[in-house]
């Protein structure tokens, strides 16, 4: 295993994280919520290393991170007016929408949805940038087990099993609220470090279906 630090946006890191995953690797990197483990979404291999490190089954389906609204069509086929995902993205929330059968089943919950997230942490969007495909994010830890914070913990539990971690410190913090879009109204699955007011987002998106506007591109 690798270990780079940590950086601010152009820095070096990222182009050498973004190298691992692009060519198939495994990496822990710092995100907008907590440290997850990161690899690019059409990797088989990579994928099935992360389900195998966290000991998780495919009944658990992973959420991906997009570096624009422009990815969601790759990976969607059915989300919300563009109004109503500007009020949530970017940010520390995870929108359930329709997928894409295609995508497989490690993405796939068992309503057919996909759980994406848009972050604004400026280095992770570069990040996902310079990898150019949505990726896997998920906590660093063992599946029932709380998610590993700390560096060196997460050296010391899943060194052997990754290629490179990214060292931003220690992570504080709460996972990502989850909000279901496939339902109407939205529905709030999990709550977090943002509130979120889904009576506001169901009256945008009544607002946005009586004004035709372009979807996501």
């Amino acid at each position: 295993m690798r270990r780079v630090p940590w950086e601010d946006a152009g820095g070096r890191s990222v182009a050498e994280v973004a190298e691992v995953v692009r060519g198939g690797g495994v990496a822990v990197v710092p995100t907008d919520t907590l440290y997850g483990f990161t690899a690019r979404f059409d990797a088989e291999a990579a994928v099935e290393r992360v389900a195998a490190l966290k000991g998780r089954d495919e009944q658990s389906p992973f959420l991906l991170l997009v570096s624009d609204l422009a990815s969601l069509g790759r990976l969607a086929r059915e989300w919300p007016p563009r109004t109503v995902l500007d009020q949530l993205w970017p940010g520390p929330v995870t929108v359930l929408c329709a997928g894409r059968p295609e995508i497989g089943a490690r993405f796939l919950g068992a309503r057919g949805t996909i759980a994406v997230r848009w972050p604004r942490a400026p280095v992770l969007v570069e990040l996902l940038q310079a990898i150019a495909v949505p990726v896997l994010s998920t906590s660093v830890n063992r599946a029932g087990q709380p998610p590993l914070t700390d560096p060196a913990e997460i050296a010391a539990e899943f060194g052997p099993g990754i290629d490179l971690l990214a060292d931003g410190g220690l992570r504080r913090g709460a996972p990502s609220a989850i909000v279901d879009v496939s339902r109407r109204p939205p529905v709030l699955l999990r709550p977090g470090p943002e509130p979120i007011d889904l009576n506001a987002l169901e009256r945008r998106w009544q607002r946005a279906e009586q004004t035709p506007e372009s979807g996501v591109p």
